[in-house]
């Protein structure tokens, strides 16, 4: 009896062993390596220049005015707040006045832009006991820890002493602003052009390369990404033309309807 089970247990082996041997030669599936085409200089140029005529917009660049000493009413950074008394000054959860982040006063900037105010002052006020500067990430439009105020009319008789005498901190005492010292700026009118974070990107540089009748392979190509990172973005921080973002775009995730005011 032993020796039958034995002689089947053999037997059994055998046949799996055949069975390996039959199943290694069955044809395998053959991998197909990926094409990525290198764009020719004058390519690179060609798609450059085409992808900045689509893409083209106006932005207001924010240029630091390093020498300058700002008023209570100037465009800036930090430092204390032009305000108009008539307004409840904004403060947190918990009751604590704000401190400024930056002002732009378009009276002063007189930028004569449909897309912008003619005049008035737009600020931005951040919690100064705020753990990540005023963003709410669970509702981004929730502003218990940050603000936007717009004052129509800016009135000249206003001074810092008046402004102290609110109570608000100026924002240099706390690790809570990325301000680090108040200062003046004014907004420069320049050419703005998609940036590679942007959630359209792809799509207008694969659009672009097909108007251009060149291969869509050169989507891949690491050094026409690389040509075209150096000609569009400007590390620059500006009013109107394009975002950059260090990790993904937020747009990807809004509906078609809401993306639309942030374009």
């Amino acid at each position: 009896m032993i020796i039958i089970i034995i002689a089947a247990a053999v037997f059994c082996f055998f046949l799996y062993l055949k069975y390996l041997k039959a199943a290694s030669k069955k044809k395998q599936p053959v991998k197909t390596q990926e094409v990525v085409s290198t764009a020719k200089p004058e390519e690179s140029e060609k798609i450059t220049n085409l992808l900045k005529e689509k893409t083209e917009k106006k932005q207001y660049t924010i240029e630091i005015e390093e020498s300058k000493v700002p008023s209570i009413s100037d465009s800036k950074f930090g430092g204390y707040p032009y305000w108009d008394f008539a307004k409840e000054y904004p403060v947190n959860e918990s009751g604590e006045k704000m401190q400024l982040l930056a002002q732009i006063n378009f009276s002063k900037e007189a930028l004569n832009d449909e897309l912008l105010p003619q005049k008035g002052m737009l600020q931005f006020f951040i919690a100064a006991n705020s753990d990540y500067m005023g963003m709410d990430f669970d509702d981004e439009t929730n502003q218990k820890d940050f603000r936007i105020v717009f004052h129509e009319d800016i009135n000249d008789s206003v001074s810092v002493e008046k402004v102290k005498e609110l109570g608000m901190p100026s924002g240099f005492d706390n690790d809570s602003t990325p301000v680090l010292k108040e200062c003046a700026f004014k907004l420069k009118k320049e050419q703005a052009f998609i940036d590679p974070s942007d959630y359209d990107y792809s799509s207008i540089l694969e659009k672009t390369i097909a108007d251009a009748g060149l291969d869509k392979n050169l989507c891949d190509d690491d050094s026409l990404k690389e040509k075209l990172h150096e000609s569009l973005c400007k590390e620059t921080s500006s009013v109107l033309g394009y975002p950059s973002f260090t990790q993904s775009d937020p747009r990807e995730n809004l509906s078609e309807d809401d993306a639309k005011y942030f374009d």
